[in-house]
């Protein structure tokens, strides 16, 4: 739970305080940049300087708005692919039960096993995640070796359904892999914080030209830019941060497998 609730092996409160720290240092440093300029200098710079400073927050807010609606949709389609593999996992072991005797106990006692790897895959952190992953390959493998014998002693529509419901297991598991590995660019994020800094100094700046600035007001827009840019990578990053999408539908299918 501790790693869970770190964003790139930091706590989540750490990397608040350390970007939300940076932005109000660079403002404080363009303020006072800003008031160091002569008279004649700040009249000259002033227009310049709010045109620059609008368009940089303007791009910033622009590449929020793109990040956000991107992780968000991947956030989504992990959500949803959960409630997919339950499904799925939940018809091959009814399925599993129309088998005769041995097989079918075989087949049950694997899809609990399953179930059980990927609730715990889910839970996991990337280095246990990839162990936890071959684990459950390997009980993929084994289910797929029950429906290859099913089907050697009976080729009938009961062994068909089943077959065909393991086939949909493996190919869902296999895209709840492929949709936590589906990461925007590091490099996003990093122009992210490029252009925070930068606007942020900007508008320092500008303040420092006037003569005037409220710290508070300058320092709240810091925070809601670290506050918005941290909930966003919280949404893109499935294995750390705060925001998870549920695992309910999954264990409730568990539950359903005495």
């Amino acid at each position: 739970m501790f790693a869970r609730a770190t964003l790139y092996g930091l706590p989540v409160w750490i990397v608040f305080l350390a970007a939300a720290g940076s932005l109000v240092l660079v403002t404080e440093l363009g303020f006072r940049g800003g008031r160091r300029l002569g008279r004649a200098a700040q009249e000259r710079a002033k227009f310049e300087t709010g045109s620059i400073q609008a368009s940089v927050l303007g791009l910033l807010a622009l590449l929020l708005g793109f990040t956000y609606s991107a992780s968000m949709s991947n956030f989504q389609e992990r959500r949803t692919l959960v409630v997919k593999e339950a499904n799925a996992i939940g018809t091959a072991y009814l399925r599993a039960q129309l088998l005769q005797k041995p097989l079918a106990q075989q087949a049950g006692l694997l899809l609990r096993r399953y179930t059980d790897l990927h609730l715990q895959w889910a839970a996991a952190t990337e280095t246990e995640a990839a162990r936890i992953a071959r684990q459950g390959d390997e009980v993929q493998k084994e289910i797929w070796a029950i429906a290859a014998r099913a089907a050697e002693q009976d080729r009938g529509p009961v062994t068909a359904l089943f077959i065909s419901s393991v086939n949909d297991l493996i190919d869902v598991g296999g895209e709840r892999v492929a949709s936590n590995s589906n990461r925007l660019p590091i490099q996003m994020f990093g122009l992210l914080g490029v252009l925070a800094l930068v606007g942020m100094g900007l508008t320092g700046y500008g303040c420092g030209l006037s003569g005037e600035r409220s710290f508070a007001a300058t320092t709240t827009v810091s925070l809601l830019i670290v506050a918005l840019t941290l909930v966003i990578c919280d949404i893109h990053e499935p294995r750390q941060g705060l925001i998870h999408e549920s695992q309910q539908s999954l264990i409730d299918a568990r539950a359903a497998m005495p």
